[in-house]
């Protein structure tokens, strides 16, 4: 009996490393890919609108989550939603509307589901294999999640590293000058980058006159990664046999009403805005800011530099929130992640970038990515602690919401100058820490009452 607990313990390890090994691949595909695509002089905003219809599309299929995942195996998951991103990048290459719109919404679509199947594989590995306390179960799930985005970020250093180092654009090499081109006083909060785009003209024109973004030598990288991603899942990932929860025996127009339902939970609904942040500040930082503040005045393998100094240290923080989130309260975290984006916010605002200021550049990406790391992680635990009795509900709810926020901030990249986009994301940052706050008041004077009730009670029996 113990070997054979010894034998599903491995298994079960072996599928998370795999996993974590397969969205490394992708995300070094896709997240450099994504940002590159949105700071290009030319067609950074038509990038960012499409990206933006690409989240718009995942939100909805995140829905999904609850819904299917746990009736799929996981190769026909995971490799379909690969294979689409590789069609993305292929209709990249050429830039064509009638392709890569269409390359978006599959993507999409299949990007919900990949994004829920290792939350669900890991919280069902934990219910079925991990004997113990409620406790031990919890910090199982925590320790999977957090080695699943130290890998995953892990897949975003090398993407950025080796991607912008090789970034060209209509064969003019941009390694030595900074890739976008503007005056010093427009600079900072100051930039804007909508003097080239009209939204109406992006809506009813039929085809694009711009050049194929992807130098010969970036997309075979690109293809190689996703290869990479396809290879694991379809040669090492194991599906294994769960018993399936009781929640899923039920009709799906009832798991769907059911979903939607738990929205109007009050603490649910409170939480909502924070992950609705986590999205937007994404798509904030990786678009708009990485474009008004390094990529104008620095070369493109700098900005890769930058950028991968920034997804190195989330790999690393994630292991040390593996570490210490059962040691350390959450309120101390939380603070943490406000005081570094609040911190990073008042930066934006007042400074002025040169290309003298290489060491800010590199201090203002490291703090934004201790916070960000911080609302991401803890946002899930936070969330599954809430919905225990129905965790499926959970992620599915939190990459929705998370979707939504990353779809509005690719949005609204090419609209109106910097400096709204810092008060507009400072807002959304308050607003989110405020009900947050708000509703761990509620729960520990909850908590407190019931506490005084149970004394009270115990009392007057005795």
């Amino acid at each position: 009996m113990l070997s054979q607990d010894w034998k599903i313990s491995l298994e079960v390890v072996k599928n998370v490393l795999v996993l974590s090994c397969s969205s490394m691949c992708y995300c070094g595909c896709f997240i450099p890919l994504r940002t590159y695509l949105c700071i290009l002089p030319e067609i950074g905003n038509i990038s960012s609108v499409l990206f933006s219809l690409l989240y718009a599309v995942s939100a909805g299929s995140a829905l999904m989550n609850g819904l299917f995942l746990p009736k799929i195996p996981y190769k026909l998951v995971l490799a379909p939603a690969y294979a689409m991103a590789a069609l993305l990048i292929f209709s990249i290459s050429f830039f064509q509307y009638s392709i890569i719109i269409p390359a978006c919404i599959l993507l999409g679509l299949s990007q919900g589901l990949l994004w829920g199947a290792p939350d669900t594989y890991i919280i069902e590995a934990a219910n079925r294999y991990v004997r113990g306390s409620p406790k031990s179960k919890d910090c199982c799930i925590q320790r999977f999640l957090c080695i699943y985005y130290a890998f995953t970020y892990t897949g975003w250093a090398l993407g950025f590293l080796l991607e912008f180092g090789l970034g060209v654009e209509s064969g003019k090499n941009y390694t030595q000058y900074p890739l976008v081109m503007v005056n010093s006083e427009k600079r900072g909060c100051h930039y804007t980058s909508a003097s080239s785009f009209s939204l109406a003209t992006f809506l009813v024109s039929r085809k694009s006159d711009y050049l194929a973004p992807l130098g010969w030598h970036v997309l075979p990288l690109c293809l190689a990664w996703i290869a990479s991603a396809i290879a694991l899942v379809l040669l090492f990932l194991d599906q294994s046999d769960f018993f399936p929860s009781n929640v899923y025996n039920t009709a799906t127009r009832w798991r769907f009403y059911s979903i939607l339902q738990t929205f109007r939970y009050k603490c649910i609904f409170r939480k909502v805005m924070l992950f609705f942040y986590t999205g937007f500040s994404e798509a904030f930082l990786m678009a708009d800011v990485v474009e008004a503040y390094i990529a104008c005045t620095t070369s493109i393998s700098v900005t890769g530099y930058v950028l991968f100094s920034y997804s190195l240290v989330s790999a690393l923080f994630s292991i040390f929130l593996m570490l210490t989130v059962t040691h350390l309260s959450k309120a101390t975290f939380i603070w943490l992640g406000l005081s570094c984006h609040i911190g990073g916010l008042l930066v934006l605002r007042i400074w002025n970038p040169t290309d003298e200021d290489l060491a800010i550049f590199y201090v203002i990406t490291i703090t934004w990515s201790v916070g960000q790391t911080i609302w991401q992680i803890l946002g899930q635990k936070i969330l599954y602690e809430t919905l225990q009795e129905r965790w499926q509900f959970s992620f599915t709810i939190y990459h929705s919401v998370r979707a939504l926020g990353m779809s509005i901030g690719f949005l609204i990249k090419p609209f109106g100058f910097m400096e709204y986009k810092i008060y507009s994301t400072c807002a959304i940052l308050v607003i989110s820490f405020l009900l947050f706050v708000f509703h761990e008041l509620g729960s520990k004077r909850e908590t407190s009452d019931n506490t005084i009730r149970f004394i009270e009670v115990i009392d007057e029996r005795h």
